[in-house]
Formats: C-alpha cells, sequence, structure tokens
C-alpha cells in the first residue's frame, strides 16, 4: 500500500479475489486502497493509529466467513467520518433490516452496479462529513417527541395511533394520509417530529420521495420505511439516497411499532448530544483563532503604521464582528493548526491597508477626496456607487448614511470563518478600518450597525466649513 496523503483511503475487506481485483483496478487512481482477506487482517489496519479509514467496503460472502457484522462494529469505523458500504450479490429484505438494526452499514451497493456509482457516493460523503456543520434548531429542544405515520390507508393508521397510544406514554402520535398533510405537520413549530414512518406506496408521492424530502428540510427527523410488498430493491435505495433508520414491514404490530420508535427517539438524542457537542468544540476552537488572528494584525500594525493607527484596530474588530456570517466550518477551523495559511491572510490584509494608506496622503485633516475613495471602495462590495448615498449638511453638522432601503453587504469578514479573501473582500475590509481610524483622527463619529450579512453605516462630523461638500 503507498499512502496518498490527498486521496481518501478506503479499506476493502474481501472473500473473493475477482471482488479486490475489480476493486484495486476501478479505484487505485481516485483513493488509496488497502485490502484485507481476513476480519484479523482488517483489523490490523483499523487499530494503526496514524491511518484514518474514510470508507470501509465489505463484501457480502465475507460476512458469511467472518465475525458477522463484527468488521462494520469496529470502533475505528463506527465514528461519524468513516462510511460503511456492503458491496453484496443478492440482498434479502430481512438482511437490510439486520443491517439497519444493528446500524452497521450508510450504503448498500451490488456487485453489478457501475463503478462510477460507488466512486461518487464515496467522494460524496467524504466531502459532506468534512464540510458538515450541525444545526439545531429550537423545536429540537421540545418536550415530547412526536412520531407522524404517513399513509392512505386511514382506518390503518387511526387503529395503530389508538394502540400506540394506549400502549406507551413516551411519544405522541400524528397521523397523515398522503405527504402534503405530512409536510403541512412538519412545518408546525410547536411539534417536533421526531420519526417519520412511512408507507412505500401512496398516490402523488410515493414513500422514498417523501423522505428525500423531509431528509432536505427536516434533517434532525429520523426516517422510516414500511411497505407490505418486501421489495428489496425500495429498501436498498431508500438506506443509500434517504438515510433510512429502520424497515418496519406490514402488517404494522404495535410492539414492533412501539420498539424501533424509542430506537429513533434515543438514536435522535444522541445524535443531538453529539451536535451540541460539536458546536461547543467548534465555538471554542474558532475564538482561539479569532484570537489568535487578531494578536497578528495586532503585531504586524505595530511594525508598520503608526501606533495610534493600531489603537483602532480593536474598534474595528468589534464592529465588524457584530454582522453575522457563516458558522464555522471544519475546513475553517484547520487553520488553527496552518500557521501559513494564517500568515497569509494577515500579510495581505496588512498589505492592502498599507497600500490604501499611503495612497491617501496627507491625512492630517479631513478629506472629502479621502472620504468619498474609502466610501466607493466600502461600497463596491455591494455594488453600490457613492452616489446613492444620503448626504446631509445641517446645523453645521455633515452627515453620510446609507438609505433605509440600501443594504449595505458584508457576507465576510476578518472576524468571521475566512481563512482566504478576494481581492474585493481585503479592499472593503481595509476601507472600513481606515475609514473608521480617520474619521476618529478627525474627531468625527462612525456609527455602524451589523446584521444578518449587511450593515448599516452612518458618518457624523462637526465641520463647519464644509457646507456645500460631499453632495455627489
Amino acid at each position: 500500500m503507498v499512502k496518498d496523503d490527498n486521496l481518501p483511503v478506503v479499506l476493502c475487506r474481501y472473500q473473493s479475489y475477482t471482488d479486490v481485483q475489480f476493486l484495486l483496478d476501478e479505484f487505485h487512481r481516485h483513493f488509496t486502497v488497502i485490502t484485507a482477506d481476513s476480519d484479523e487482517c482488517a483489523k490490523r489496519f483499523l487499530d494503526q493509529e496514524n491511518l484514518f479509514v474514510n470508507c470501509l467496503i465489505v463484501t457480502q460472502d465475507s460476512l458469511a466467513v467472518g465475525e458477522g457484522f463484527g468488521m462494520l462494529l469496529h470502533p475505528a469505523v463506527c465514528g461519524e467520518r468513516c462510511m460503511k458500504i456492503l458491496l453484496y450479490e443478492d440482498l434479502s429484505v430481512e438482511l437490510v433490516r439486520d443491517l439497519l438494526e444493528h446500524q452497521v452499514v450508510d450504503g448498500l451497493i451490488s456487485r453489478q452496479s457501475d463503478p462510477d456509482l460507488l466512486r461518487s457516493k464515496i467522494f460524496q460523503y467524504t466531502l459532506a462529513r468534512n464540510s458538515e456543520t450541525p444545526k439545531l434548531t429550537d423545536r429540537d429542544a421540545a418536550s415530547k417527541p412526536v412520531l407522524l405515520v404517513v399513509d392512505d390507508e386511514t382506518h390503518a393508521t387511526k387503529y395503530l395511533k389508538k394502540q400506540l397510544e394506549i400502549s406507551q406514554s413516551e411519544f405522541s402520535v400524528y397521523c397523515a394520509d398522503c405527504a402534503r398533510e405530512a409536510l403541512a405537520i412538519l412545518e408546525r413549530p410547536e411539534l417536533d417530529v421526531a420519526v417519520l414512518l412511512t408507507d412505500q406506496r401512496m398516490p402523488d408521492v410515493n414513500g422514498r420521495e417523501l423522505l428525500k424530502q423531509v431528509r432536505k428540510k427536516y434533517p434532525n427527523t429520523v426516517r422510516m420505511l414500511t411497505s407490505a410488498y418486501g421489495e428489496v430493491d425500495v429498501a436498498v435505495d431508500a438506506v443509500n439516497e434517504e438515510g433510512l433508520f429502520r424497515y418496519i414491514t406490514k402488517p404494522w404490530r404495535s410492539g414492533e411499532v412501539i420498539e424501533k420508535t424509542l430506537q429513533a427517539i434515543q438514536f435522535r438524542r444522541s445524535q443531538m448530544d453529539r451536535m451540541e457537542k460539536t458546536l461547543i468544540r467548534k465555538e471554542a476552537t474558532f475564538l482561539n483563532v479569532i484570537e489568535r488572528r487578531k494578536n497578528r494584525i495586532h503585531e504586524a500594525f505595530e511594525r508598520v503604521f503608526p501606533q495610534d493607527f493600531s489603537f483602532y484596530l480593536d474598534l474595528f474588530f468589534d464592529l465588524v464582528s457584530s454582522v453575522e456570517v457563516l458558522d464555522p466550518g471544519v475546513s475553517v477551523l484547520d487553520a488553527d493548526e496552518l500557521n501559513e495559511i494564517e500568515s497569509e491572510l494577515v500579510d495581505a490584509f496588512v498589505s492592502e491597508v498599507r497600500k490604501q494608506y499611503y495612497s491617501l496622503q496627507p491625512i492630517q485633516k479631513y478629506s472629502e477626496d479621502i472620504t468619498r475613495t474609502l466610501l466607493q471602495r466600502l461600497l463596491g462590495a455591494s455594488l453600490l456607487d457613492f452616489d446613492e448615498m444620503n448626504v446631509e449638511y445641517k446645523n453645521n453638522k455633515l452627515r453620510i448614511s446609507n438609505p433605509k432601503n440600501l443594504e449595505l453587504n458584508m457576507y465576510a469578514h476578518l472576524m468571521g470563518p475566512v481563512k482566504r479573501v478576494s481581492s474585493q473582500l481585503l479592499a472593503q475590509q481595509a476601507s472600513l478600518f481606515l475609514l473608521l481610524a480617520l474619521w476618529n483622527l478627525w474627531q468625527g463619529d462612525v456609527q455602524f450597525k451589523g446584521r444578518c450579512q449587511a450593515y448599516d453605516l452612518c458618518l457624523i462630523m462637526d465641520l463647519p466649513s464644509a457646507k456645500g461638500e460631499c453632495h455627489g
């Protein structure tokens, strides 16, 4: 095995030489492929501390001679960032149910499938896991979870609802006879729909299509599928595409539905706990990244600019921090360990400020031209022009502000989750800092109000001699 750090690592537990040759031929250019012809051999790789496996592929025949689901339950592949795929020849609904019951697979791929399907699935999963930023909503914290049962056979759902409500009190039960009604229930903000159980065969929108919509819009709702027809292909596709949690065959048995629903609720709670801990960790790490970035910028400014300019940096940091931008993702947090990336970002910002600063001289007293130049660069990021600003001179006060209907955009800033920035963003940030610093030096007042990816700006100065100036 020759490991390429730029390629995802795929460990293949195989039994047949034909399988391993197929995997090597198809994937060696796209992945670092490791092969193991026994559970013991595979475990030796998984136990290596310096080896991170992105995907474990287990062939169906190796399950029969190995330790059952043992390999798929190995601690090294039970985390969130390792995808587990079963490469199968002939699959039964019972095996699908067992695999879901033990929560040991993320994908089921036929040996006869196009290799591109498997290849793209691994890439998609790896990218999604590496960039995942968990989301929690207020409804996720609701006190009593809801099971939503969707089936066009209303008499059956009413009977099941009655049986479930008599037999347990840990969750509420709501019913819908079509996808449209189910989505309407999901939209109700007072309900915490923790689990969705939908029939596959329904008019208009089938179960899989509903699961797909729910996964996209309500990813924290655990999804289960039910059918009376034992459709293996439907179950396999639901596992691969809709992240199916359980597959329940009809006719329903209330005891089984209760058991699976409680398992789903517990699974969801554990996922929520993990997401909350991940958010806390990311926020803490991100604060460290930003604090180090501030210190780097301060150190660079003290070497390049007058001391009073460095004084305005903290004010600049506070202003831009009031603008809400994207949550920090994994790739940005990785910059915490990549000093060269942070250095490049700081150097680029300081260089842009320096370039603009020396192009604006002299700066000792208020200048209409300097103000206009800085505002024009600042507004350019919003595709706006200085002439669109409100400029007023009244009672010896100059006031420059954006109209209420004119939104000034700031999609990212140096106190947000960026590690590389465009030249336009650098110019915007540098101009904002210089505008803030110079107007304070000129005894002016800078009012800045941040909101979600936008801000309001108002510049005020006592300037009796400015009458007639800055009117565009």
